[in-house]
């Protein structure tokens, strides 16, 4: 069972990495529907962290590692994920729209039911599963 922080929790841990400098280390949390719009979690560490359903909307995920995690049904319209590591990470059914994934490694990364519309992926390591080109640019099964 994965541990659930709070909001008020989740917003002080973040703070608190950043007032010392310190990247974020939320690797293993369970933070299924967190408001994280804006948030700067740049070259944090997220392995296997639940997403599911979370705001992620504007976020700064530049260079974070985000192995194995669970954004499901998250939203991630306009985030920053420039270097980002989401290998073998679920978006299934997340929105991407306007996101930066440029340079980032999507190597067995689902994108089944994944709006993929305006996204940059320039130097992006494509090694994924559950695209349909067909679709107008969205991934189904």
């Amino acid at each position: 069972m994965l541990a659930k922080l709070t909001q008020v929790e989740l917003q002080r841990w973040i703070a608190d990495a950043q007032a010392r400098s310190r990247p974020v280390l939320l690797s293993g949390l369970d933070l299924e529907d967190a408001a994280l719009h804006d948030a700067h979690l740049a070259g944090a560490s997220l392995q296997g962290t639940r997403f599911t359903h979370a705001d992620l909307r504007g976020a700064n995920l530049e260079g974070a590692y985000l192995q194995s995690a669970n954004l499901e049904g998250a939203n991630l319209t306009g985030a920053n994920l420039e270097g980002a590591n989401l290998s073998g990470a679920n978006l299934d059914g997340t929105k991407l729209s306007g996101a930066n994934l440029e340079g980032a490694n999507l190597s067995g990364t689902d994108l089944t039911h994944t709006d993929l519309q305006g996204i940059n992926l320039a130097g992006a390591y494509l090694g994924i599963r559950g695209i349909d080109r067909s679709q107008g640019g969205k991934a189904r099964r």
